[in-house]
């Protein structure tokens, strides 16, 4: 009994077509799972004080970061912004009424300030302001030495306007907390 040609190409045709839908233009974001039209995030560089934090495996339970900590002095001012890649980078500025960095941090005597508006960025005004986007920002570190958590949320507003410098109505893309040890001079 000999096959023709056919049937034994039919696995690979099958093969093909599975690779082929598993490679379309959608994408996992790290922190919620959920397909986007997006490009995916795979890795993000957070400065602090000229410190460069590199945070890879974003889609793990713990991401990665180098290095594991950063140290700053207390009750001192750094600036800070958040790096990506090129094509990611041009993203979000072209897109800027549709992103919001967000930052939290584990102590309310460190506060965070975003420094750059969308103005910086987009060519028109799409939302009727000029709102916060978070690229840049100023940290301000306690008068105490200790441990404090700096969390940093990319939010996109994907089919609702970005009103106002808070995150209502928007989906979160990325979520990442470095650890800082806040230490005198």
């Amino acid at each position: 009994l000999q096959l023709s040609p056919m049937p034994r190409l039919l696995p690979l045709v099958a093969f093909g077509a599975l690779l082929l839908a598993a490679c379309d233009a959608t994408h996992m974001t790290p922190s919620t799972g959920e397909a986007g039209a997006a490009e995916a995030i795979d890795t993000v560089r957070v400065v602090i004080g000229g410190t460069t934090v590199v945070v890879t495996d974003l889609d793990a339970a713990t991401p990665t970061l180098e290095p594991a900590s950063v140290r700053l002095d207390t009750a001192t001012t750094f600036n800070g912004q958040i790096v990506f890649g090129e094509a990611l980078a041009a993203e979000i500025e072209d897109e800027a009424e549709s992103h919001l960095f967000v930052y939290s941090t584990s102590s309310d005597a460190a506060v965070v300030t975003t420094t750059d508006r969308e103005s910086l960025y987009a060519a028109q005004n799409l939302n009727d302001g000029d709102y916060p986007v978070g690229l840049a920002f100023t940290l301000r570190t306690p008068n105490t030495e200790g441990p404090v958590d700096l969390t940093v949320r990319l939010n996109h507003f994907d089919g609702v306007a970005k009103t106002s410098a808070t995150d209502a109505g928007s989906a979160t893309d990325l979520t990442v907390t470095i650890p800082l040890v806040v230490s005198g001079s």
